[in-house]
């Protein structure tokens, strides 16, 4: 009994009977998932022996090189450990030019390859006794990954581009974030090619800035393959390298085309992970060419028609440069190529796409405020839209002014993340509009020193009627947060010229019944136009809440 051998043979063959060893016994398995559950169950017998012995022709006249097929899939299997390093001896009659001659002119997998391969063997079977008599070792780790598996030519005849882009791109992100997902890797032969042909050495990115987000972040992913990792590593990113610990941190998920189109509730999260392709038919990333027809890009339309501040990263297979500067024209706010063995990348890209995505998600993050910023900016518009109409041409232009000042300011808060003063750029943009608008006879009707009315209903504030120059608001001095007025009756002594703080001050007091608790806080802001935003920078810089601040102001004004 030869205790050290195994032969990989059909029911009908009877080389181990006649060898007198163990036999594994294949029972026409053709599909690659099948071979692969096979082999795996079976790891004990291959790790027992030192010899694998396999018949070129393998099972039905229709699966000719079926033996050389399951060698192939016994080399990249690395789960099997040791057992993909046993030498094997191959037994047919023909040569081994003859079979790769045959295969390349009938177009078949070119596994005769193998058999030029270190351990592989090809011997006829009346050879074969004295063949297993010689000493045979077992190949080493770094031979198989550097001279083996290089020396074959594995073509993709199954798996869809997009698709194979899906499995391979979530395990590619999981070794860069140093991550190992739940999900076993998938079995094509294939895709185990490529997966050994990549750098199993390379170990998680090493980042300084990790877990430095103080803020929670609720995401959602728009996938319909999230099941093959994806769901499971954004989910592990965000949580352990993006956020503070401590920090709460969600990921749902919506798996399908038809349910993205009829979800409503996009605003609710701070960054919205977008596939690009949510259809089957649009597997085939190569095939599909107008940008405008694919999924995604429906539903990133759909996104920013309810909210343009909703921060969304496309996700898409395709590394061509033009299609991801459409995305961005059509208000993605940024993108992460899914890893793909059809375009196998080099490490240093691999590392670099994985430290965007950080950035990406980082930045993300940092402009959730857009969400608050876009629906003021669109309930405005919508007030503008609909008011019109009632005004003279005057009044019309200074609501074209503001559309543009609105389109400015978004654009400029956009770009706080590269430079702070683009804060206080759209601050002092929003306070144009309030200054506009106060500007405004409808608004703030100025006749005299001694006399001004706020409003249609023509509020006396400034009145010297009486022979007493009366003012509707009295002026306080706040040095530290900012000169207000409050909703107080103040006699003056003589005339003052009225600026730009007294102004809105009357037409938020008279107009909009705002009290002194709101004036005292529009001084505030009133300063900060004149000692940060208005200098460039040199006092420092207004801040997010500041922006937030100064639109519930135009919110108001514009209601």
């Amino acid at each position: 009994m030869m205790n050290n051998i195994l032969v990989i043979e059909h029911a009908s063959s009877g080389i181990s009977a006649r060898l007198k060893c163990d036999k594994l016994e294949y029972n026409n398995q053709s599909k690659d998932e099948d071979i692969h559950q096979w082999l795996i169950s079976n790891k004990h017998l291959l790790s027992a022996v030192k010899v694998l012995i396999i018949s070129v022709r393998l099972g039905n006249e229709d699966a000719e090189f079926m033996g050389l097929y399951i060698g192939l899939h016994i080399r990249l299997t690395k789960e099997l450990k040791e057992g993909c390093l046993l030498p094997i001896l191959f037994i047919t009659d023909d040569s081994k030019e003859d079979i790769l001659s045959n295969q390349i002119k009938n177009h078949k997998e070119k596994s005769g390859l193998l058999l030029f391969t270190k351990g592989s063997y090809l011997l006829s079977a009346f050879s074969l006794e004295d063949y297993i008599a010689k000493p045979l070792s077992l190949l080493d780790e770094q031979t198989l990954l550097a001279t083996v598996i290089p020396s074959l030519n594995i073509q993709n005849t199954k798996d869809l581009g997009h698709q194979l882009a899906n499995d391979w791109g979530a395990f590619r992100l999981a070794k860069f974030a140093g991550y190992s997902l739940k999900k076993e890797k998938p079995s094509s032969l294939y895709f185990k090619y490529k997966d050994s042909l990549t750098n199993n050495d390379i170990g998680p990115n090493a980042s300084t800035n990790i877990g430095l987000c103080k803020q929670a972040c609720k995401a959602l992913l728009i996938d319909d393959n999230s099941d093959s990792g994806w769901s499971e590593i954004l989910g592990y990113i965000i949580k352990n390298k993006i956020v503070r610990i401590g920090q709460k941190t969600t990921l749902d998920v919506i798996k399908t085309f038809d349910e993205a189109m009829k979800f409503e509730r996009f605003a609710d999260y701070d960054v919205v992970f977008l596939d690009l392709r949510l259809l089957k038919e649009e597997d085939r990333a190569n095939e599909v060419n107008d940008l405008s027809d694919l999924t995604g890009t429906k539903i990133l339309r759909k996104i920013k028609d309810i909210n343009s501040g909703i921060q969304v990263v496309i996700f898409t297979a395709s590394n061509k440069v033009w299609n991801i500067e459409k995305l961005l024209e059509l208000g993605a706010n940024g993108y992460y190529i899914k890893e793909s063995p059809e375009y196998t990348q080099n490490d240093t890209f691999s590392k670099e796409n994985y430290d965007e995505l950080l950035i990406t998600i980082k930045k993300s993050l940092s402009l959730k405020f857009l969400r608050r910023v876009a629906k003021i900016h669109k309930k405005c518009l919508q007030f503008i839209l609909n008011d019109r109409s009632h005004r003279f041409v005057e009044y019309q232009n200074f609501y074209d002014r503001t559309k543009a000042s609105f389109e400015i300011a978004e654009q400029l808060l956009n770009k706080v993340t590269i430079d702070e003063k683009y804060l206080n750029l759209a601050f002092l943009t929003y306070f144009q509009i309030v200054e506009d608008y106060v500007s405004q006879e409808e608004n703030f009707k100025y006749v005299s020193k001694t006399e001004c009315y706020v409003g249609n209903s023509r509020v006396r504030v400034v009145d010297n009627s009486t022979g007493n120059l009366i003012w509707k608001l009295t002026f306080k001095r706040d040095r530290f947060d900012g000169d207000y007025f409050e909703v107080f009756d103040e006699v003056k002594a003589t005339e003052i010229s009225i600026q730009t703080l007294a102004k809105v001050s009357f037409v938020l007091a008279f107009s909009f019944n705002q009290n002194t608790s709101f004036l005292k806080h529009w001084g505030y802001l009133n300063s900060i136009r004149n000692t940060k935003a208005g200098h460039g920078g040199d006092n420092g810089y207004v801040n997010i809440k500041n922006i937030e601040e100064i639109l519930e102001v135009i919110e108001l004004l514009f209601s």
